[in-house]
């Protein structure tokens, strides 16, 4: 009972990549201090997030079929009071220009947003989450 109800209570992630191999691996990086919840692509994050009442720290990669990583961050602003903070994990050299509009309007509605570069080292992803985390409940 007590895993349960400790499980309960852990910051919940959604993780959002195509490449199957990276998600799973960051996922069983996660786990241990994160309640994971896995997506292969855009859609099938915002379908799982309507069907949810979590609050949801997401960390997404941008490159995608379907939907670009930002793309599906514009579309969680819909339902903001299930995102907690946002993280955009991306290889792409113009991530960062190309997401500062989504993440003024991040920003504009108290939602925590940041942007991590790949190849990054396992504790930058730690620290990214963890302050995404803290700057969810001091804005709540």
């Amino acid at each position: 009972m007590e895993d349960i109800e400790a499980n309960r209570n852990r910051p919940k992630l959604l993780l959002v990549d195509d490449d199957s191999l990276l998600r799973d691996s960051i996922a069983r990086t996660l786990s241990a201090d994160y309640s994971v919840t896995t997506a292969g692509n855009g859609q099938a994050a915002l379908e799982l997030m309507q069907q949810s009442d979590c609050r949801w720290i997401i960390v997404t990669d941008n490159r995608m079929p379907l939907m670009s990583g930002l793309e599906f961050l514009q579309r969680t602003l819909e339902m903001k009071e299930k995102v907690a903070g946002a993280l955009v994990i991306s290889g792409d050299a113009e991530i960062k220009s190309a997401s500062n509009k989504t993440a003024d309007r991040f920003l504009a509605c108290g939602v925590p947003f940041l942007v991590l570069s790949k190849p990054f080292p396992k504790e930058d992803l730690f620290l990214f989450i963890a302050y995404i985390w803290k700057r969810s409940y001091e804005t709540k």
